[in-house]
């Protein structure tokens, strides 16, 4: 009896492994789209036609060991690749900030990370908003493409 319920624990863990996996793989699916809707509608101030990857969100904070007290500013958050994993390695949720220039961008980061403080400004006036939030990031990440830093 022990056997068949390790079995039927180890079946049900795998069951659910796929399932968060495919939940994981809509939600990637639905994030390109929405960037890819919002670079089509606006090309200028997307810059990209997909988010980035896990794979390079994980590498760009691998080495980012933060302390109680230090922050984060991001800058062009998108749809969240970066910000999932700067959430994992936080001290605390107060301690970040994220700049993004789509409104529609902003709108949808509030609902998945409703801890984390939005922005809906420029990279450009990143000095003057971390002065009113009295934030003094100990790191700066961005993924935003080298199109984005041109004037159209």
């Amino acid at each position: 009896m022990s056997a068949s319920c390790d079995w039927e624990r180890v079946s049900a863990n795998g069951r659910r492994r796929r399932a968060e996996s495919f939940r994981d793989f809509r939600l990637e699916v639905g994030n390109t789209m929405h960037f890819l809707h919002r670079f089509l509608k606006n090309p200028a101030t997307v810059g990209a036609i997909a988010p980035s990857s896990p794979i390079l969100a994980r590498a760009m904070i691998r080495d980012l060991d933060l302390s109680h007290g230090e922050a984060i500013l991001e800058l062009g958050p998108g749809t969240g690749a970066f910000t999932k994993e700067i959430h994992k390695i936080l001290p605390a949720c107060d301690h970040y900030v994220g700049i993004e220039c789509d409104p529609k961008f902003v709108q949808l980061l509030e609902k998945k990370f409703p801890t984390l403080q939005f922005v809906a400004d420029r990279a450009e006036n990143a000095s003057d908003i971390c002065q009113s939030r009295g934030t003094s990031p100990k790191a700066i990440l961005s993924g935003l493409p080298f199109a984005n830093q041109c004037e159209v």
